[in-house]
């Protein structure tokens, strides 16, 4: 039997219901509706919410490096727009645009 989205949604966190959609969107309704472990498969693909690719890539950054202050050389020379935007044109992420010129940050898994 396949679930529906309410029974999804009913697993998903509140602030998780509205990625959800634009993630299950992108993927296809039919795929995510018959998949039995659609909601990890949804939060590990799910990045977080952000005000710009920029503000996603020097997050990441801070993940990947031990160095915690970003403000230092060399942190403080990179162009972390033009670092989201690799990220996103070499298809490691993709971005549903939401209100408040705001994005959903997914993990192409």
């Amino acid at each position: 039997m396949n679930a529906t989205h309410d029974d999804i949604t009913d697993q998903l966190d509140a602030r998780e219901v509205e990625p959800f959609t634009a993630w299950a969107d992108d993927q296809g309704l039919d795929y995510v509706f018959g998949e039995p472990n659609i909601v990890e498969m949804f939060r590990d693909a799910y990045q977080g919410e952000y005000e710009s690719l920029a503000d996603y890539a020097q997050d990441l950054s801070g993940d990947v490096v031990t160095h915690t202050d970003m403000s230092r050389w060399p942190f403080s020379c990179i162009d972390w727009e033009h670092a989201g935007r690799e990220l996103e044109m070499g298809g490691d992420i993709w971005t549903a645009q939401v209100a408040h010129n705001r994005l959903f940050v997914f993990r192409t898994v």
